[in-house]
């Protein structure tokens, strides 16, 4: 659609839509600071800016920004996944056998508000905290 064909409302979201883009690419070099208004504890302005320097790259931004953990101090923030360097892993010889099982369950809500939910497998649900869903939600989504 050209400019001209455009409504005043379409021109605005395009306006503040390149004006977000061009803010985005500038914000993570740190150039201006870190952003006021951004972000929260598990969420910090360090990792929306880092996230969206690695969607457009496809790598870990330079420049300190913190891309791996929030401030929250907790919860999925306190997880720290290091792997070691391939001459430093166990050979195949003495590694776990197949028919072995590991239990990967988690026990959500520990602190004992509320409802009680063990999870199989720790999936990160795209944000939300276990905390930060209603409990119609959760328990909606547990059957």
């Amino acid at each position: 659609m050209s400019f001209m064909n455009k409504s005043a409302a379409e021109l605005i979201v395009d306006k503040h839509t390149e004006a977000l883009r061009r803010g985005y690419r500038v914000w993570p070099s740190l150039g201006f600071g870190r952003p006021p208004a951004m972000g929260d504890a598990r969420w910090t302005p360090d990792l929306i800016l880092a996230i969206w320097t690695q969607a457009e790259t496809g790598r870990p931004p330079d420049g300190g920004l913190e891309y791996r953990v929030g401030a929250s101090g907790g919860g999925f923030d306190a997880l720290e996944f290091r792997l070691l360097p391939a001459d430093r892993r166990l050979p195949a010889d003495r590694r776990l056998p197949a028919d072995i099982s590991v239990d990967t369950s988690l026990h959500l809500n520990r602190r004992g508000n509320g409802l009680q939910v063990e999870i199989p497998i720790p999936w990160y649900g795209a944000g939300m905290s276990f905390g930060s869903v209603s409990v119609r939600g959760v328990r909606g989504s547990i059957g």
